[in-house]
């Protein structure tokens, strides 16, 4: 059943119905990066859709519009891609040698047929050594930011950064600067996941940034929220309902057998997770 298109719609909807109920309506979703190597270590195994920008983009076409149908806004990761990397960026900075007309053809691909698509764009923590010759992660660099995804992508909306909190950068940068950069390179909003303690230290560090990239990045940030739409009210009886057909959904794809191996909460099935 793999490589049904009417399953990843209705995964799609199952998901923002899922979300909406529980008063979410912006999904860091769906990764359209293509995996050259499912084997590789660098934190894209399971979740792609393919190993070809032509499978990633019709996979991710279906499932962008079913969140959209159901109000929820969908963010395209990572830009400009993991693929070449053999290092997960969770731990290390990932160091590519991919050239540019390999990026056209594979890891850019998508986020050029899908950018007027997308809500927003996560950005990765990688290092393209054939378009910033000296160490710049992409996500401080304005040629990746600004000149392939703005002008040459085209690319109009919300820019995220992934998790700053990530050895990628803490392993070589400090937290001021990598906040300071960060917007400095064209993020409108900036992800800092688990060094909570230090979200003052962020604030201090915003100060310091061009008050015209500050401007810039609150009007991209109130255009997205201008888009968002209210929760469904919740009820236990619409959870219970859609639960029952995330399941349905998960025999149908993987089969009876591979779905009864999930795991179990408080003596229930769990719905089918999202990357």
């Amino acid at each position: 059943m793999r490589g049904d298109l009417d399953l990843v719609e209705r995964h799609g909807r199952l998901t923002a119905q899922l979300m909406r109920l529980f008063g979410l309506n912006f999904n860091l979703a769906p990764v359209i990066e293509v995996s050259l190597d499912d084997h590789a270590d660098n934190a894209l195994g399971g979740r792609c859709y393919g190993q070809s920008p032509e499978q990633v983009i019709a996979y991710a076409q279906v499932y962008l519009k079913a969140l959209h149908a159901e109000g929820v806004l969908a963010c395209g990761k990572h830009f400009p891609g993991y693929t070449g990397a053999s290092v997960d960026a969770h731990h290390s900075l990932p160091v590519t040698d991919r050239s540019r007309a390999e990026m056209d053809r594979v890891e850019l691909e998508p986020f050029r047929r899908l950018g007027d698509q997308l809500d927003a764009v996560m950005t990765g923590h990688i290092w393209y050594r054939s378009l910033e010759p000296k160490e710049l992660p992409a996500t401080f660099s304005k040629v990746m930011l600004q000149g392939i995804l703005r002008e040459e992508i085209d690319y109009h909306g919300l820019v995220l950064s992934d998790d700053l909190d990530m050895g990628a950068l803490l392993e070589r940068y400090r937290s001021a600067e990598v906040i300071q950069r960060s917007v400095e390179a064209g993020h409108d909003q900036l992800l800092l996941c688990h060094q909570i303690d230090k979200l003052p230290e962020a604030a201090e560090a915003l100060r310091a940034v061009a008050r015209s990239d500050v401007d810039r990045a609150l009007q991209a940030i109130h255009t997205s929220k201008s888009q968002l739409c209210p929760p469904t009210n919740f009820s236990q009886s619409a959870f219970e309902a859609l639960n029952r057909s995330v399941w349905d959904l998960r025999v149908e794809t993987l089969g009876p057998e591979l779905a009864h191996e999930q795991t179990y909460v408080a003596g229930k099935r769990s719905p089918v997770e999202e990357y």
